[in-house]
């Protein structure tokens, strides 16, 4: 019977690959009715789309939260000094992969 009906939802609600297109435009609009149940109908038969959805909305929320402290970074200049010595590590890694090929 429970084979039943996980075959019967597995038809009725959309594949794993439209679950997750539908979860990341949810995080953009707001989802159909049908839309909606479809989704929760196929979250009762796949737990791996139930962790993608949930892992979906921890980055969202997460992006979200800091914006404003990810905001306050784009303005800091780096000093002259850290530049040169990025820089020198940037040139180290070149000499030292010449070397190797």
């Amino acid at each position: 019977m429970k084979s039943l009906l996980v075959k019967v939802i597995e038809r009725m609600t959309p594949t794993c690959q439209n679950m997750t297109r539908l979860c990341s435009q949810s995080l953009d609009r707001k989802l159909s009715l049908r839309e909606r149940i479809s989704m929760r109908m196929h979250c009762w038969i796949c737990s791996w789309c139930i962790d993608y959805s949930n892992q979906l909305n921890t980055v969202s929320s997460t992006v979200r939260e800091e914006a404003e402290s990810l905001a306050e970074l784009k303005d800091d200049k780096l000093s002259a000094d850290c530049k040169a010595r990025m820089q020198a590590m940037v040139d180290d890694s070149a000499i030292d992969s010449d070397k190797e090929g």
